[in-house]
């Protein structure tokens, strides 16, 4: 009888009976009274017990009625049924398809849709979808977000323990002795009438533009104008926000210009309220602009004030109603055409920290210095020195030209570069971030070496990874002999040590100067040959079992993609130069295997950092021990004639999970380091976490 039954309803919102919505089915001879279930901008779902009337031909008309004020007319067109309910209370449930909306129509839909359906700033937002609340229990933290509220003059919102949602808490100070004796002076405001009772615990909530934070206090005392609320030893934080965002104002404005989706014709215009590299929001105009939740726009075009048009597709994600009355809509970004979403990406991010500058092939002279003054380059000879300059600039050149290898960006105080933070591809999804910074005794006072690092970390690099690349993994490399690295990485790995995303490493990072090592030799009865195409699938196989499929994938051990022959996806392969030569050993005349290396190189321009030339050596555990060293030592041999014939002056070993420890070489490992592997998805969280650190001390 209906056709398109696998029609279903887009952008739907549940109407309830207390919403005052009523509905009317008429024929061409016959009317009948009908509750809604659920209504969008293209359809209606209705509840009739009357079915006989969708039987009868001819026209369907729906009258629309809220709080008893038509809402108009439309026809409609049946696409789905289903029979609900048992006996006697049977009755039927229509999915209805408009077949044609006029815009008063579309103007009352809409103005019901945003009246019943939009958010609230005082609706608790307790748990979110991304969302995974982490404990708090340090008390210099808990006190240091108080004495931000206070500072900043940050309202934290009360809420019954039931959601009910009582006004906001204006924190005045904090009294008493720490840690027992202490409490919140604040001065509440509630919504209605009322106060809040002594001895009853409430919820407070503190919502940045980062994270939310929910907090069980008890409510101690009340005077005529303040009130006493106790410091919990507990605060929950959550609802990380994936990425950032910024205010806007007349220094940059950002428009969005589509035509209606709904509408032809009708252009509408909007003024970015704040952007974030995900999305925008705006101010709705109710009857005008007919936008709700879930509306698609599927050609719009970003305006910049620099003249850049980006082409973009977006929807309305959610529908903010303010306690003044006004809408605000904000949507997120779908897609871009081109190479617009790094345009969009890199000018936001200069918003958001303009003390933080991007590097161009112009200003690598001040990468270089930095490089120079940090003493990173110090143990090396002048003659290398010559050779590895030009390299690096033409490299590094055109990685910040094309936009897709890599990323520099350079912080410094009265145009004096100080830290440079870099970001280059690594492997074909996984970004390698290194950090330098030199003329660190410039910061002084209690906590200042944290600001530097929160500067260059979570805004840039941090930022920029999931705005152009939202999934992939990030690696970094800490040295524990260098301080700047302990302050700036390694407490915030620590901090999500145990999530699925994380995965740390304890190796050794000194590098192996290859002069230093012996001349190839003979080893009796051990054989070293490079790998076969048909052994690749065993190793990868064997890493696997090794590492875990989160490793796996992100130095790219599948056997496909072992050789590093997939690093292309937009890049210039000659610009990083990534390559993995595979050793085998075995020993007799069999032909099997008992170990295998896996030797890794890169163009030396980007290979400044000495991180690109690394070695990892795997040997079956199941040999005796003098056996194991033999295979070990044959491929180290090999290792070293390696890199000898490419010219690189030294390499990394290092050690991966159940991988066999390196060999004792004298002085040649000086140093322990940890190198951090964890997903974009992470990023949101130490993101906060910096951000937490900085704020709150």
């Amino acid at each position: 009888m209906f056709q398109g039954t696998n029609y279903r309803l887009q952008d739907r919102f549940p109407v309830s009976d207390e919403e005052g919505l009523l509905g009317t089915l008429n024929t061409a001879s016959a009317e009948a009274e009908t509750r809604l279930v659920d209504l969008s901008l293209s359809g209606a779902a209705l509840v009739i017990d009357q079915p006989h009337l969708l039987r009868q031909g001819g026209e369907l008309n729906l009258g629309l009625r809220w709080h008893d004020r038509p809402v108009g007319i439309t026809p409609v067109e049946p696409v789905h049924i289903r029979e609900v309910g048992m006996g006697d209370s049977r009755s039927h449930v229509v999915g209805m398809r408009f077949q044609s909306t006029s815009e008063p129509f579309l103007q009352e839909l809409c103005t019901f849709i945003l009246h019943t359906h939009s958010q609230t700033p005082d609706r608790p937002r307790f748990v979110t979808e991304t969302a995974a609340f982490n404990r708090l229990t340090d008390p210099k933290r808990i006190a240091g977000m108080f004495a931000y509220c206070v500072k900043n003059r940050v309202p934290l919102r009360l809420f019954e323990l039931s959601g009910q949602p009582l006004g906001k808490v204006e924190v005045l100070g904090v009294k008493g002795v720490p840690p027992a004796e202490q409490a919140l002076t604040c001065r509440i405001h509630l919504l209605g009438p009322g106060s809040a009772r002594p001895g009853t615990h409430y919820y407070l909530v503190l919502q940045t533009l980062t994270s939310l934070y929910l907090m069980l206090c008890p409510f101690l005392e009340q005077n005529s104008e303040q009130g006493l609320f106790g410091i919990p030893g507990e605060v929950l934080e959550g609802g990380f926000r994936r990425l950032g965002r910024v205010w806007l104002d007349e220094h940059f404005p950002v428009t969005l210009e589509f035509v209606h989706p709904q509408i032809p014709g009708r252009f509408i215009r909007k003024v970015a309220r704040e952007a974030g590299l995900g999305g925008m929001s705006f101010l709705l105009k109710v009857e005008e602009d007919l936008l709700v939740k879930g509306s698609v726009i599927p050609t719009a075009v970003i305006r910049l004030p620099d003249g850049h048009s980006l082409p973009v597709q977006c929807v309305v994600r959610h529908t903010l109603r303010e306690n003044d009355g006004q809408f605000f809509g904000g949507i997120e970004f779908l897609d871009f055409a081109g190479n617009g979403r790094q345009i969009w990406v890199e000018e936001l991010l200069k918003q958001m920290n303009p003390e933080v500058k991007q590097a161009t092939p112009f200003t690598l002279d001040d990468v270089w210095e930095i490089l120079d003054r940090s003493g990173y380059l110090a143990e090396k000879p002048a003659e290398q020195m010559k050779d590895l300059k030009m390299p690096f600039f033409d490299t590094w050149g055109r990685l910040l030209s094309e936009r897709s290898g890599g990323r520099c960006w350079l912080f410094g105080i009265e145009d004096r570069p100080l830290a440079t933070i870099c970001v280059s591809r690594i492997y074909s999804d996984t970004w390698l971030i290194h950090q330098l910074a030199c003329d660190m005794d410039r910061f002084t006072g209690p906590g200042s070496k944290l600001i530097l690092p929160n500067l260059m970390v979570p805004r840039t690099a941090f930022q920029w990874i999931p705005g152009v690349h939202p999934r992939g993994e990030v690696l970094v490399y800490l040295d524990a002999a260098k301080p700047f690295n302990r302050w700036a990485w390694f407490d915030v790995l620590e901090a999500n040590i145990g999530h699925p995303g994380l995965t740390l490493q304890t190796m050794s990072l000194a590098s192996l100067p290859v002069d230093s090592l012996p001349d190839i030799q003979v080893c009796q009865d051990i054989w070293v040959r490079d790998a076969k195409q048909a052994e690749l699938a065993q190793i990868s196989e064997d890493l696997l079992q090794r590492d875990g499929a989160h490793l796996h994938k992100a130095f790219d051990y599948a056997a496909g993609s072992l050789n590093l022959d997939c690093m292309v996806d937009g890049l210039d392969h000659n610009v990083i130069g990534r390559k993995r030569r595979i050793l085998v050993a075995g020993h007799g005349e069999h032909d099997s295997h008992v170990g295998y290396a896996l030797l890794e190189s890169g163009n030396k321009g980007v290979n400044v950092f000495a991180l690109y030339e690394t070695c990892r050596v795997v040997v079956q555990t199941d040999l005796p021990p003098t056996a194991q060293d033999m295979v070990r030592d044959a491929l180290f041999l090999h290792i070293a004639d390696h890199y000898r014939k490419l010219k690189i002056p030294s390499f990394l070993w290092l050690t991966g999970p159940g991988d066999c420890p390196p060999p004792d070489i004298p002085d040649m490992f000086m140093a322990q380091a940890v190198r951090g592997l964890f997903s974009v998805e992470l990023i949101p969280r130490i993101i906060t976490y910096l951000n937490n650190i900085w704020v709150h001390r």
